[in-house]
């Protein structure tokens, strides 16, 4: 009778599973430690924009709650927290340290299926799934069960995160 291992292995081979060069593939917990990092590192942003927007917008209305002052506040507080955190994630993904802060606190890279660094659009790919109302969360929860430690973001761009050497 074949084991699950030996009956895995021709699988994986039969459908030509790219590995990552350059090193092994970092599952969903440390995954996680990462992301909590760079939540609460775009938590802080979100304070800091928060309180100059609200002093900048609330301090020039006598009446905000009649003014609109308060919506706008939110609209113009969420536009640019998106923007953010696009740019957060994008720029430091596609940079030369392949990671975000957490990331590199935990000591992994995103690369192409290559092992190479990727650009600008693929972690824009990456960001843009991942933050997708449910569709994103229920794919990050895919790292755990997938061989490659892929996400549906991964998935979608042709990704790996994996530890660095």
């Amino acid at each position: 009778m074949q084991t699950a291992q030996t009956f895995q292995q021709p699988v994986a081979a039969a459908i030509n599973v790219p590995q990552p060069a350059g090193g092994r593939h970092a599952g969903f917990w440390i995954r996680l430690g990462a992301y909590l990092i760079d939540f609460i590192i775009l938590m802080v942003i979100a304070v800091v924009i928060g309180a100059v927007l609200g002093v900048s917008i609330f301090t020039g209305s006598s009446n905000y709650y009649s003014s609109g002052a308060s919506e706008g506040f939110l609209v113009l507080f969420y536009l640019i927290f998106i923007i953010i955190i696009w740019l957060y994630f994008s720029i430091q993904e596609s940079s030369p340290a392949q990671a975000t802060l957490g990331k590199r606190a935990v000591n992994v890279k995103v690369t192409d299926l290559e092992g190479n660094r990727i650009g600008f659009g693929k972690a824009t790919v990456r960001t843009i799934v991942r933050f997708i109302p449910l569709i994103g969360p229920l794919g990050c929860l895919a790292i755990g069960f997938s061989d490659n430690k892929q996400g549906l973001h991964d998935w979608a761009a042709g990704t790996y995160v994996i530890y660095k050497n």
